[in-house]
């Protein structure tokens, strides 16, 4: 296990005012993802029916992707991170202020969509444009402790919010995606030569077709490592859907169930830290295996407790354990972007498909298995999945995949 001390690296401009305005944005979505399942539940009273509009929000993505694969491909960050506060601040300013009906929860089901896909791909850009492939899992993993601390105390302002009156929590997320916008000015305004660059080449594609078969190219050099993906994301969904109806239902027995959500997030402020300071002997891909499977294992015992310490304990376990399995494997998608350079936000297309996979299956199956069975059976379901599938990525991955170069050259 070698020790790299360069943290202090990490923090010099342009990565601290970008990691600003992603803990403000991602603050302000950690309001909206404690508040909107509560919200829907409230509207359809029925958590099947709850999963299944939260699972229109990624039916959206997946369109999303394709589209900003063959229009947007050679966009900057810049573009990204721009677009991506806008639909990050119209996402609670439509619930706050239209009507609760279908038509209107499904439109902003769409916005926040948007942002979530804007977001991904920002990220990926940004880290692809400014940091040296060596420094990829620093950055990945700085941007994952600003996430996590913002998701951390998003839940936590939620719940008091949420007592006062419930549209305190929509306002809060408006004003600090509003604050997030005022720092995204100042750093582009500090670093205006670096935003007038020409944004990385990018091979156009004449058709969805090509693009079609781009796609599938990357997807089968890397399809075991987005199943990974999409069995860490099951999970997430897990916590952030159902979870959160499970944590408000515990509150009536204890009342510290109030912060599982923070639970969840909490440890990943430090997680972040060691993954950048820490470099596993086994490789990024084994690093992130091993840690899934302890994830898998702390998540499935949580089905058969109602303990809530004991829940809490178990919910610190996983959190740990999958953020860093999604640092490392994330770290490797950077990888990937940086090796095929003009193609690398295909690479961002395919990950961000596999998520929405997650974020459509997930709240639908979660759903329903809360309706027939409880909630706890939720989070059975969804680490033992995980564990059967790093399991089998574990066995099939080799340690090296090589990009398709020659495969893609052709389709030129």
């Amino acid at each position: 296990m070698q020790i790299r001390i360069d943290v202090k690296k990490a923090f010099i401009s342009p990565l601290a005012p970008f990691a600003a305005v992603v803990f403000l944005v991602s603050f302000s979505d950690s309001i909206m993802s404690y508040v909107t399942p509560l919200f829907l539940e409230n509207v359809t009273k029925n958590a099947l029916i709850m999963g299944m509009i939260l699972s229109a929000s990624s039916v959206c993505g997946i369109f999303i992707d394709f589209i900003i694969a063959k229009f947007f491909g050679k966009r900057s960050y810049v573009f990204f991170m721009l677009w991506m506060i806008i639909f990050a601040a119209l996402f609670p300013f439509v619930l706050l202020t239209v009507p609760p009906n279908m038509v209107f929860i499904l439109l902003s089901m769409l916005v926040w969509s948007l942002y979530y896909e804007l977001r991904g791909y920002s990220d990926f850009s940004f880290i692809h444009r400014f940091m040296p492939m060596g420094k990829h899992t620093l950055a990945c993993s700085v941007i994952a402790t600003v996430v996590s601390l913002a998701y951390t105390l998003g839940p936590i302002l939620a719940v008091f919010l949420i007592e006062k009156h419930f549209d305190f929590s929509f306002i809060a997320s408006i004003i600090t995606t509003g604050l997030s916008f005022v720092l995204f000015v100042m750093f582009f305004w500090k670093n205006k030569k670096r935003r007038n660059l020409p944004a990385t080449e990018h091979k156009e594609k004449t058709s969805f077709i090509k693009e079609i078969k781009v796609l599938g190219v990357l997807f089968q050099k890397i399809k075991i490592l987005l199943l990974f993906q999409f069995a860490l994301m099951l999970c997430d969904a897990a916590f952030w859907t159902t979870g959160i109806l499970f944590a408000n239902k515990l509150k009536e027995v204890n009342e510290i169930a109030a912060f599982i959500p923070s639970a969840y997030t909490l440890p990943s402020i430090f997680v972040g830290t060691l993954a950048s300071l820490v470099k596993t002997p086994m490789g990024k891909k084994r690093g992130a295996f091993a840690s899934g499977v302890v994830g898998a294992c702390a998540i499935s015992l949580i089905a058969f407790t109602q303990n809530v310490p004991i829940i809490i304990v178990l919910v610190l376990i996983a959190a740990v354990t999958m953020q860093l399995a999604c640092i490392y494997i994330y770290s490797t998608f950077t990888d990937y972007v940086e090796r095929l350079d003009i193609l690398g936000n295909d690479i961002t297309t395919l990950t961000q498909l596999a998520a929405n996979m997650a974020y459509i299956v997930g709240p639908i199956a979660l759903g329903y298995i809360a309706v027939k069975i409880n909630y706890g059976a939720t989070f059975g379901f969804a680490g033992i999945f995980l564990l059967l599938v790093t399991f089998f990525a574990m066995t099939v991955t080799p340690r090296k995949i090589r990009m398709p170069q020659a495969e893609l050259k052709a389709l030129k």
